[in-house]
């Protein structure tokens, strides 16, 4: 058995024979500058490792490299006592494809923690877009839903993995899931219908073609993909497809539903859907009685007026004679009050439409 000079001296002359000659790159030895003695400055193992069945290395090689990592941890532990930590040689692990498996073994965490920032940005956008914290609620839970959808597909249909291609396409497909989403929301807001299943049916009417056909033209734009031999354009085309395709059934099937039934009422859309209506009062020789605009028609009357108007103190009226007379009518702020009647040529007077906040 040697040890110390005469250890290093015989190990120095094996591997200047042909037997050692091929770890003669292994091993680095040094002199001591304090005591010119033969040391050890580094040494390395090779270790062989059958071939796995994955690049990816999610499976097999996430595995393998904790496992290798937990024996360099355990080994210092077991064989370098406390007093001499400090000075003991620090083994490690080195292999190629570690920086591979390194990546896999933490892209589920930083895909997560990815999707959750980008979803923050989006709802702070959505709050400029859609100035209504409910809708702004449900607009995000159905880009929640849409994106469980496209990773469930992945897992169960696609046979796609989370690695960093497919990280890079998840996060991407927030922008295309919120789109969709937004749109309808957007025309749920602005509809002036008085309830909100209403205001739902009123919105898929203005945006559903639109959606679906902005879909149906983004998945003809993807299909040349599908010849492509390499996995990043192939992922690609499967995870924007899907998450297309849920996002176009989720805004025109599972959003009506939602909306009509919890969807806010905006006030200003109540305000101006009911109290911007005016009535007008007219006098039909038996009485004067409100008639309200865009809920009813005016039968035509016959209403004798002159050819020329009186001045009142306020501006000018229409003086009238024989079958009625348009009495005491207020429209924006203008007053007519009825005239002595005047003779002259009859005409006939037919109803008018007037239009108000969008109501006829």
């Amino acid at each position: 058995q040697l040890s110390g000079n005469a250890f290093y001296d015989a190990l120095g002359a094996w591997l200047e024979t042909e037997a050692g000659s091929q770890y003669k790159g292994d091993v680095i030895l040094t002199e001591d500058s304090a005591t010119q003695a033969r040391v050890m400055y580094a040494a390395r193992v090779r270790v062989r490792m059958e071939p796995i069945s994955t690049t990816s290395g999610d499976k097999e090689g996430v595995p393998c490299l904790k496992k290798t990592r937990d024996i360099i941890d355990r080994w210092s532990e077991d064989h370098v006592p406390d007093h001499d930590k400090d000075n003991a040689p620090v083994p490690f692990v080195s292999f190629n494809a570690f920086r591979f498996w390194d990546a896999s073994a933490v892209i589920v965490e930083q895909t997560a923690f990815n999707m959750i920032y980008a979803a923050a940005c989006c709802f702070v956008v959505t709050l400029v877009v859609l100035p209504h914290p409910m809708l702004c609620v449900i607009a995000m839970v159905t880009v929640s839903s849409i994106l469980a959808g496209v990773v469930a597909a992945m897992a169960l249909m696609l046979d796609i993995r989370i690695e960093t291609i497919s990280m890079i396409d998840l996060v991407m497909s927030i922008g295309f899931s919120i789109d969709n989403v937004a749109h309808f929301c957007h025309a749920y807001m602005i509809s002036r219908q008085p309830t909100a299943k209403e205001k739902a049916v009123d919105a898929l009417q203005m945006i559903g073609i639109p959606i679906l056909l902005g879909d149906a033209s983004t998945m003809v734009a993807l299909l040349p993909l599908v010849g492509s031999k390499s996995r990043i354009f192939i992922s690609f085309f499967y995870i924007l497809f899907t998450v297309l395709l849920l996002s176009a059934l989720h805004a025109i099937v599972l959003l009506p539903l939602v909306l009509g039934y919890f969807g806010p009422l905006p006030q200003y859309a109540d305000r101006e859907g009911h109290e911007g209506r005016k009535t007008l009062p007219i006098d039909n020789g038996a009485g004067i009685g409100d008639q309200e605009l865009g809920t009813g028609s005016l039968e035509p009357k016959e209403i004798s007026l002159s050819p020329l108007a009186t001045k009142g103190p306020t501006g000018p009226v229409l003086a009238s004679s024989g079958v009625g007379s348009i009495s005491s009518t207020s429209l924006g702020g203008v007053s007519t009050t009825p005239a002595p009647a005047l003779s002259g040529p009859q005409v006939q007077v037919l109803p008018v439409s007037f239009h108000n906040g969008g109501h006829r």
